[in-house]
């Protein structure tokens, strides 16, 4: 009986991975819902359990498993880390960090586990530490873009934006398609007053994802600073067609058009944005999604 368990969530493990990697999540799902209702018989298959717990969205789930597979193997970077990982997730961020320390410990020449730990830092707001474990991240592994990007966005956050633009530079060298991190720098830019390089970095980051009306809404914001109202209009309407029910971006596209004197439609903006208001759960639920929205880009 512990034979085929065993055979089952290995097997069954890899005929979800050949699903996912053809891009059948529907059908790799429904199979790690099978593994997530094993018995694992070793830590191997308590951590692939919680892999599969993880991917269902089940973070507590698979804390668990994970847990269970570093009670049987205690040096088991891979098993910390995740298990930091889902703690982070969680919000317990004190926990995550005694964890990331435990991975540094254990792969003291690995950057990326001093970027975790580096990030975990950050979360606490001990900005100090953080920027230590960053600076020994890229000490032994330079070459890594997201942890020249995390380290731009520490900068970013905490109003440095000369070096903010250097690290997210040595970032996008690295890893030019990254929207994000354009993103980023398009707005360090603007802090900088520096108006064309914001836009060119703005394009660019709607260049490798043009479905993120943030970027759109802040172009817009960069064009109808210059005055090329057209353009700025624009975006908005791009902005718009992603996220209809936005109010905020209804009141910049009202303005444009009274800018280009199109007071009709500048009207029908303002009407928009009025009833978006009014409806106060909406707005409220709109106000908390941004909120995720835009914490995303800062991570």
């Amino acid at each position: 009986m512990e034979n085929k368990a065993q055979e089952n969530i290995t097997t069954l493990f890899k005929q979800a991975s050949k699903f996912a990697d053809n891009k059948n999540y529907r059908k790799a799902n429904v199979i790690l819902d099978k593994i997530r209702h094993l018995q694992p018989q070793n830590s191997y298959e308590w951590g692939k359990k919680g892999f599969a717990c993880s991917m269902l969205g089940k973070a507590e789930e698979a804390l668990k498993c994970y847990q269970k597979a570093a009670e049987l193997e205690p040096e088991n970077a891979e098993y910390l880390k995740e298990i930091a990982d889902l703690n982070s997730r969680l919000k317990d961020h004190d926990k995550a960090l005694g964890y990331y320390k435990k991975v540094a410990e254990l792969e003291p020449n690995q950057g990326a586990s001093w970027n975790n730990l580096a990030v975990c830092y950050d979360e606490l707001d001990n900005y100090d530490e953080a920027l230590k474990c960053y600076e020994k991240a890229l000490t032994f592994d330079p070459e890594i873009p997201t942890i020249w990007e995390n380290l731009g966005s520490f900068y970013k956050a905490n109003k440095n934006y000369p070096e903010a633009i250097r690290c997210l530079s040595k970032s996008l060298e690295l890893r030019p398609e990254n929207a994000k991190a354009w993103f980023h720098l398009g707005t360090c830019y603007r802090y900088e007053d520096k108006k064309e390089l914001s836009i060119n970095a703005y394009q660019n980051s709607l260049k490798h994802n043009p479905k993120d009306p943030i970027v759109w809404t802040c172009l817009g914001v960069e064009f109808g600073e210059q005055e090329e109202f057209k353009e700025a209009i624009n975006c908005y309407k791009k902005s718009i067609q992603l996220d209809a029910d936005d109010e905020y971006i209804w009141d910049h596209l009202r303005y444009a058009y009274y800018w280009t004197e199109e007071y009709e439609k500048a009207e029908q903006c303002r009407k928009r944005a009025e009833e978006l208001k009014k409806d106060e759960y909406g707005q409220f639920y709109r106000q908390e999604n941004r909120k995720e929205k835009l914490k995303s880009y800062y991570i």
